[in-house]
């Protein structure tokens, strides 16, 4: 570890094999706190590479808790950061899209960039999230949805939380959204800033990782906004393709900031509960937008406007609201002193 702290302090990048090995000991207890926050300090201040990034986030998957494969799975997340004290827009879209008929596996944290984060939310609204694997693959079967808590899925994490690692918080929060331990066959990820979309591409693409949209919001948001000017990258067969659009190129209106501002947890509730019950305005309106972003990535359609048509069909159904009742009412098994 030493040697390759000096190594990132001359400004040297890392092969992705000795990142691998430097990721393996910031997860050890015997590895010194100190220099574990020291490789942290000089990767920052250094500037993380593609391979750097992709093995970290390897290492990861490999030491979070194992999944059994599950085939058409997809995760829509953002990296926060963004600071736009937004309501949960990604937590709420994933209810519309596993009522779209798109198999969700949601990957959440506590709060990183809001008043209220993805995982807040859910144990407020009754959502079963700390479960072995088993378990999240019967409300996946039964549900077509299932939320990954990171903490519980990455135990070896708690280390470093433990250290307070500050500066590791910041590295997760980056690659937070493609640590999700299952495989998945489509992604859309949302980033505060613009520079942050080829280096996403980069990284899944070295990762393997195919039908994945990288995303930046107008108005520096890690969600699709209805703020003004979208701009994506969007990772398909191996090739990456560049695209932007407006609200207005797909139907929707304008709104500022200020109009899908959150809050506490029960605000949030209140604004998800309002969103899957249809009533209209820029909250609806901008979960419309990203559950089109998501069916586009997942190719259920071809075009953004064809997605927010299915994804205010669904809502207007009653289906997505249908969907959160669903999973509210999952019944976990007695587990009888026996893991599932």
């Amino acid at each position: 570890m030493k040697s390759f702290l000096q190594k990132v302090v001359n400004k040297e990048n890392l092969t992705f094999e000795e990142m691998q090995e430097v990721s393996e000991g910031l997860l050890m207890k015997d590895v010194a706190p100190e220099l574990k926050a020291g490789l942290l300090t000089a990767l920052k201040v250094k500037g993380e590479t593609t391979e750097e990034m992709a093995a970290l986030v390897s290492t990861l998957k490999n030491a979070a808790v194992p999944f059994p494969h599950i085939q058409d799975a997809m995760d829509i997340c953002g990296t926060g950061g963004d600071g736009s004290q937004s309501f949960n827009i990604s937590t709420t879209s994933a209810f519309v899209l596993a009522a779209a008929g798109i198999k969700i596996a949601k990957h959440g944290n506590r709060s990183v960039s809001s008043k209220t984060g993805s995982s807040d939310l859910l144990f407020a609204l009754g959502v079963p999230m700390e479960m072995s694997p088993a378990e999240h693959v019967n409300m996946l079967d039964e549900c077509g949805i299932t939320f990954l808590f990171a903490p519980h899925v990455h135990p070896k994490l708690k280390i470093l939380c433990q250290e307070k690692s500050c500066l590791f918080r910041q590295i997760f929060n980056h690659i937070g959204p493609l640590a999700n331990p299952i495989h998945l066959s489509s992604q859309l990820i949302g980033v505060y800033h613009k520079d942050l979309l080829p280096v996403f591409a980069n990284v899944v693409k070295r990762l393997g990782r195919n039908h994945v949209m990288i995303l930046h919001g107008a108005g520096g948001m890690d969600e699709a906004s209805l703020i003004g000017r979208n701009e994506y990258m969007l990772i398909r067969d191996g090739e990456v393709k560049t695209g932007c659009f407006t609200p207005d190129e797909i139907g929707l209106p304008t709104y500022t900031a200020e109009d899908i501002r959150g809050g506490e947890v029960n605000k949030n509730v209140d604004i998800t509960l309002e969103v899957l019950k249809g009533k209209e305005g820029p909250y609806l309106d901008t979960v419309l937008l990203n559950a089109a972003c998501s069916l586009y990535a997942s190719q259920r359609v071809k075009s953004f406007v064809e997605g927010v048509h299915i994804a205010r069909e669904v809502i207007k159904s009653g289906k997505a609201l249908e969907k959160l009742k669903q999973v509210q009412s999952f019944e976990i098994p007695m587990r009888k002193g026996v893991i599932l």
